[in-house]
């Protein structure tokens, strides 16, 4: 009976000692579960931080666009008074600000002009329709779907 008893003591102690390790495991795994979720949730952050700065960045380079437009316009007419104007008649581009276009590259949308920022003399590109401005060269519109077949 006394070994009984201690067998089943030794039972007990091993199944607590299990326990306590199951749960030590379970609290490791909950914590570095805590862990990649903060680094998540910072990633992110980080994430809408830089689109802010992105659109801050935009809405001051578009101001700066119509401030310098404004202030050339005042001081060489003839270059900036048609939007219809291509851009080498209203601020030459540089030869090492050209944008490097394949042979066969469609022509910009329609209201859509390269423009030279003549601070920098970086080249951006402005819809004159929209008054959107993107540093990247805009492609062709999209197509429209075609309009429903009708029945007969």
């Amino acid at each position: 009976q006394a070994q009984l008893q201690a067998q089943l003591q030794a039972q007990l102690q091993a199944q607590a000692q299990a326990q306590a390790q199951q749960q030590q495991e379970a609290q490791a795994q909950a914590q570095q579960q805590a862990q990649e979720l903060a680094r998540v949730q910072q990633h992110q952050q980080q994430l809408e931080a830089q689109a802010r700065a992105r659109a801050q960045g935009d809405a001051l380079r578009s101001q700066r666009h119509h401030d310098e437009l404004k202030t050339a316009a005042h001081a060489h007419p003839s270059k900036v008074t048609c939007a219809d104007q291509p851009t080498s008649e209203r601020w030459p581009l540089p030869a090492d600000k050209q944008k490097a276009l394949p042979p066969n590259a469609p022509p910009l949308p329609s209201g859509w002009q390269e423009v030279v920022e003549p601070s920098s003399g970086d080249v951006y590109f402005w819809n004159t329709l929209t008054d959107e401005t993107a540093w990247e060269r805009p492609g062709p519109p999209a197509l429209a779907p075609p309009p429903p077949l009708r029945a007969s």
